[in-house]
């Protein structure tokens, strides 16, 4: 999952992303210009404004943003007591709004709940079939079994579960999971479905992951 950070100073952006980097593909804007550039070239699966935004650039930024992802869910660090900054942060398109300071741990909370309310999977365990995904341990079970994936086969096997049903190219894939361009012209995701598959089977679910010739996987709900 790829999340962008935006904020002025960007000092509580830089005092959590490297622990939001643990569990997402993170890009930072230390302004709302950059930061609405990036959201016109990249798709991301969630936004965090941090505080030192002021409103005008807040609702600008809400704005671009919808244009370009209308359902993106964003996350508003406020450093405001007051309610009325909070309520104007909601008014203008935000989804949370979370008092300064906040930690690491609560904000990725935050965020597992917001991806999931996007992609529809309220629980935060996903069950399709005999395949479970605990969003919140970062762990996928066959039944009650742990299955040992590595990190970034389990993240493909994440946004893959947690957009079942739909096609997902290897583009998306390498957009949501990786932020390394010289993957784009590599067999990066081709190897990295083969040893999902060889993982899978041995639970003789090797076909969990379906190719869609020509367009890409997908995984039926």
């Amino acid at each position: 999952m790829r999340i962008l950070l935006v904020d002025n100073k960007g000092d509580v952006i830089d005092q959590v992303s490297d622990d939001i980097r643990q569990s997402y593909v993170v890009d930072v804007a230390y302004n709302s210009d950059e930061g609405s550039f990036l959201t016109e070239t990249n798709a991301y699966d969630a936004l965090v404004i941090g505080p030192t935004l002021v409103d005008f650039e807040e609702t600008e930024f809400y704005k671009n943003a919808r244009n370009f992802n209308k359902s993106v869910p964003i996350a508003v660090i406020s450093l405001e007591d007051n309610s009325e900054k909070r309520i104007l942060a909601l008014d203008s398109g935000a989804d949370v709004c979370l008092k300064y300071p906040v930690s690491a741990s609560e904000l990725k909370a935050q965020l597992r709940a917001l991806i999931r309310r996007n992609s529809q999977c309220l629980n935060p365990v996903v069950a399709i079939g005999k395949i479970f995904l605990h969003s919140s341990e970062k762990q996928i079970y066959y039944k009650k079994k742990l299955i040992p994936f590595r990190k970034k086969e389990y993240e493909i096997l994440e946004f893959l579960m947690m957009n079942k049903g739909k096609i997902i190219t290897k583009e998306e894939l390498l957009e949501h999971i990786w932020d390394e361009e010289m993957y784009v012209f590599s067999n990066i995701v081709e190897v990295q479905i083969w040893n999902i598959r060889l993982v899978l089977k041995k639970h003789n679910t090797n076909n969990f992951v379906k190719t869609v010739r020509g367009l890409g996987y997908t995984i039926e709900g």
